[in-house]
């Protein structure tokens, strides 16, 4: 897998490593579909860049490559957010997020 990217120390320290990439997907919350781009992702959660804002705390589901994903919005700043999984996400996944190609091969 990718390097990935070093996280804080202390309190707000990551609890999994999160993995750079750049991938189109799209996110329903509260009722309406938009277009997304996964910037990073680890098996607890993700950041996401939307145009419209978003609101802390608010649910949606993250569609990328072939699956969905429920998550939660943690944090927001202009058009960049971060979610947490519901469930962890398996290596397998993270690596399709990383490289949807691999799916094929």
């Amino acid at each position: 897998m990718a390097e990935s990217i070093k996280g804080k120390d202390g309190p707000h320290a990551r609890l999994a490593p999160r993995f750079k990439t750049f991938q189109p997907a799209s996110i329903e919350c509260d009722g309406t579909k938009r277009r997304a781009h996964v910037l990073d992702v680890s098996s607890r959660g993700a950041r996401l860049y939307c145009a419209d804002a978003l609101t802390v705390g608010s649910y949606l589901a993250l569609k990328c490559c072939d699956f969905t994903l429920c998550a939660r919005i943690v944090w927001a700043k202009e058009q960049r957010f971060g979610v947490e999984f519901q469930f962890p996400l398996p290596d397998a996944h993270i690596r399709r997020i990383m490289d949807p190609a691999a799916g094929n091969r």
